[in-house]
């Protein structure tokens, strides 16, 4: 038998799906195609984050769907629209939180899923276009002089992503951010055991493997369901032997608040080489509405901590800009933020509003020429600091 799985997901962890999707269906006598028409079973592994996620997953499962065969959806558009994927699809489904339920789908197989060992590439065997033309052409719309260069420079970053090894430490989130619907499909904190992290790691560094990107949907909350914590994991894996550094993805600034001596003192061992740290805002007001850690001072100090000890570590953040009732003021106090800490990475995003999250009931939405004109302007500034900037 031959099945083929398909993503149109640009998140790590659902590409780690994928594959881990990929090992189950080999380890259990299946073949893997590049070509749904040859597939005996076409898996759709979905992303639905922003509203052009979930429009590229719906596209797909339509397209798939009439090559009449069996197909399951996975990912996070059953759980996070289950209405609108009902519109185009009446089959199997798997939310990404319930993915080892896919044994029952398959009674024969010996291997079950929660036998393997995790995915660590988010390589996949075939990934449905993230940029469809009439995708690029509204991007040409929104940004005429910066969409070209944005477009290149994600193919790039989307390049550099499967080749890197991931050491996946947590699934599922206790955050509750009102502008994600996330959670819902990802579930509660489930970390994974400090013994198995290890264990990952050293097999990692006995091929050699140079650089490891810890990564999880709430990456700073590992160990909280299991009696452990992040600087307990960072302390395990950087005393492990080998020469390898660690990247940190998605940690949400109050892990960083909470954490920043010990994050300041494993980044001055040199074993952190970057660290992605979400703020999405610089205005107290803003993080209050979009229900994240308000205390920019808390965090500008962490980050300028790990700096002093480490000038070679690489700071990386996300900001969104346009989330409803933002001001100019409140825009200039996100470019204060990114400007004291000097990060040399930042991915800029175009606030979205997603059906379900709480961010929609909130008024004063911003009008789509204004957020436009402030993304520009932001582009431009961090630009000229020698920053590298993201508008995905």
């Amino acid at each position: 038998m031959k099945t083929c799985i398909i993503t149109s997901s640009q998140c790590t962890r659902r590409r780690l799906d994928a594959t881990l999707l990929k090992d189950y269906f080999r380890q259990n006598g299946w073949q893997i195609t590049r070509s749904a028409a040859e597939a005996d079973l076409i898996i759709l592994v979905t992303c639905a984050f922003t509203g052009r996620d979930e429009d590229i997953a719906v596209e797909m499962v339509e397209r798939f769907a009439r090559q009449k065969k069996r197909m399951i959806v996975t990912g996070c558009l059953p759980a996070i629209n289950p209405q609108r994927l009902a519109e185009v699809f009446s089959g199997e489904t798997i939310p990404t939180r319930c993915l080892e339920s896919i044994d029952r789908h398959f009674p024969d197989f010996t291997v079950s899923f929660g036998d393997l060992l995790d995915a660590n590439r988010a390589s996949t065997t075939i990934s449905f276009p993230a940029y469809r033309p009439h995708t690029i052409l509204r991007r040409l719309v929104k940004y005429p002089l910066l969409a070209p260069r944005m477009f290149l420079k994600k193919r790039r970053i989307d390049r550099e992503w499967g080749q890197q090894f991931y050491l996946r430490t947590s699934w599922g989130c206790r955050g509750r951010c009102s502008y994600c619907v996330i959670r819902g499909a990802i579930g509660d904190l489930r970390s994974k055991p400090l013994a198995a992290c290890r264990e990952e790691l050293r097999r990692a560094a006995a091929r050699g493997v140079s650089s490891i990107t810890l990564d999880g949907d709430d990456l700073g909350a590992y160990g909280l369901d299991i009696g452990s914590s992040l600087p307990e994991l960072l302390g395990a894996l950087v005393a492990e032997e080998g020469d390898f550094t660690l990247d940190l993805n998605c940690l949400n600034a109050v892990w960083l608040a909470r954490y920043s001596e010990e994050l300041a003192g494993f980044a001055g061992g040199g074993r952190l080489r970057r660290i992605e740290c979400c703020i999405q805002s610089g205005s107290p007001r803003i993080l209050k509405l979009m229900n994240r850690y308000p205390d920019t001072g808390k965090v500008v100090s962490a980050f300028l901590g790990i700096k002093n000890r480490s000038p070679a570590t690489i700071l990386n953040t996300h900001v969104i800009v346009g989330f409803p009732t933002e001001t100019e003021d409140d825009l200039n106090d996100t470019i204060g933020v990114l400007e004291r800490v000097g990060f040399d990475e930042v991915i800029i995003f175009h606030y979205q509003e997603k059906e379900g999250a709480a961010s929609r009931d909130i008024p004063g939405k911003v009008p789509e020429k204004v957020i436009r004109r402030r993304i520009g302007r932001l582009y431009r500034r961090l630009s000229r600091r020698g920053a590298d900037v993201l508008i995905p």
